[in-house]
Formats: C-alpha cells, structure tokens, sequence
C-alpha cells in the first residue's frame, strides 16, 4: 500500500510541474521542489511507526536547506487519516494524501486533530470586531447559539475552539472567520544527534571558516555545511563508504545545489563520481573558507 500511496503522490507532484527526486529508508522519500515551494516529504502507511529521531532528522534537514518537512499517511495504530484533517507527529503536520495534493492548489484543511480533539482556528480580530459592530456580548451570543460564555470567551481570547462552535458562530454573524492550517509550516523545534568523533573534528574546523553544521542520522547525508554560498553536503567516515550511499549523497547535494564532499581519515579513498574526498588532515591545513572550496572544487 505504501508504494502505491508513493507513486499516487509523485504523480501529483509531477502533474504540477514539481521536479523531485526519491529515497528509501531514510527520515524522508520525497524531496520536491517548484520556484518557491521545497516540501520534504515522508509518506507511511501506519504514521506511529514514524520515530522522534526520525521527526528530529526531518525537521532538521528542513532547517538546513530550506524545506517543509510534511506526513502522509493512512492510518494510525488506532485510527484513520480523515481527508481534510491535520495531525501532528512529533511536531510535524500528518496528512492524508489527498488532503496533501490539495493544499498544493491551495484547498486547505481547517480541522487540527490532536489527541483525538478537534479544534479549529478563529481570526480573533475579525470575531472581536463583528461582535461589537452587532452590539453581541458574550452573554447574547451564548443564548442565541446554545454554547456557554465561557467557551466563547476561549475561544476569541486563544483563537482556536470545536468545529461545531466555529459553524454556530459563522451562522449567527453571517460570516466565515475560521483560518486554514497552512500544513507547510511546521514547527522546527528539533535535537541534533551526537556527533561521532570525526564529525566533531570536522565540523570544529569548519565552524572557523562560518559554516553553521546540522548533523543526521537517518537522512540521505550525514552532515550539512551551511554559508550563504557554497554550502556543503557530507558524509563523514573512518571507513569505507558504500555506493549507494555515495549515491544518494550526490543526488540530494545536486538537487539542493550543494557541493558533495565525503571526509575520510586515514584512508587512501580516491574522489569519484563526482564526489570530493578530503582527508580531514587536509582541513587541519586550511586557514579559509575559500581554500576549502578550492581544495573542494580541485576534487570534484
């Protein structure tokens, strides 16, 4: 099932004229972009198998390049994805895929499901004005539609209350004030994992020279080298790093226009496929950004 909810979804993006790359087993298996829009995505059958580590990587490697980090799913432990609801996972908004190619044309869900409650954001300012236009108290309003002051009040003061108060409200003002959850902007609250010892090493070094460093454990890369130019996508290893992993190193760094470097210690690696291999003695020579991306482009 989870195939063929993958295929549905790239044949969605496509149809919009996304350009997109795929991988497996990683925090994401869909990157995909179009002018302004860079949306990450990671697309499962059972959502709750979706790890926080996982959530870390994915809200990080957003951070580092840009991107929305986005859920798909059909189901959780104990429940469905309901099309035009959103959920969270570890901070990030779950989605049906239906739900998701329809918020690319801009068709937003309303409905934000947490813990199996359902609530809905208000525009406050817009409720605040209407009701002192049509002279509504509280305690009016809580007669009218049958809802207590109380839950009125909440729901002005914090902006968000049930969906069946939103529509008893829109009904009596003639008016619709509930807002769309926008599913591209999840928080980006997230834990690096612990660097390795040459990571640490690396990214030391590299911190001199004005790189900021996000560090992954279950993504296609293992560092990221941030500057305002010339960027750097790494993988940092002792040993031996196999093909496919040079691989999804390339095509990541050549879809996010960053330079590829694998950094090796100790070892007689060679640079290919298009991939800089740097001994991180090498780096311990460097005295500026600018030689490194020399040393980097002489590699490459």
């Amino acid at each position: 099932m989870q195939n063929s909810v993958i295929e549905y979804i790239k044949k969605g993006l496509i149809g919009r004229d996304f350009e997109l790359i795929q991988f497996e087993r990683y925090c994401f298996d869909i990157a995909a972009k179009k002018k302004d829009a860079f949306i990450l995505i990671k697309i499962l059958s059972n959502v709750d198998s979706f790890s926080s580590a996982q959530a870390d990587d994915l809200k990080n490697m957003g951070s580092a390049i840009g991107a929305s980090p986005v859920i798909c799913g059909i189901r959780g432990r104990n429940f469905k994805i309901s099309e035009n609801y959103v959920y969270e996972r570890f901070g990030i908004y779950v989605v049906h895929p239906e739900t998701f190619l329809n918020s690319l044309d801009l068709v937003l869900p309303f409905i934000l499901s947490r813990k199996g409650k359902n609530t809905v954001s208000i525009d406050t300012e817009r409720l605040h004005d209407i009701r002192i236009h049509l002279d509504l108290s509280f305690q009016k309003m809580s007669g009218t539609i049958g809802v207590s002051k109380k839950t009125l009040y909440l729901a002005e003061k914090t902006g968000r209350t049930s969906d069946y108060v939103v529509e008893a409200i829109e009904e009596l003002i003639n008016e619709v004030i509930r807002r769309p959850v926008d599913i591209f902007s999840s928080e980006m609250h997230f834990r690096q994992r612990e660097k390795t010892m040459l990571e640490k090493k690396l990214t030391q070094m590299t911190s001199k020279f004005g790189y900021s460093d996000f560090v992954f454990h279950t993504a296609p890369v293992k560092i990221v080298l941030k500057a305002d130019d010339d960027s750097c996508m790494c993988d940092a290893e002792s040993k031996f790093i196999n093909e496919q992993k040079m691989s999804d190193l390339k095509k990541l760094s050549e879809f996010c226009d960053f330079l590829p470097v694998v950094i090796v210690e100790n070892t007689s690696s060679e640079s290919s496929c298009g991939i800089a291999f740097v001994d991180i003695k090498e780096i311990r020579k460097i005295h500026s950004k600018k030689e490194l991306i020399e040393l980097i482009y002489g590699r490459i």
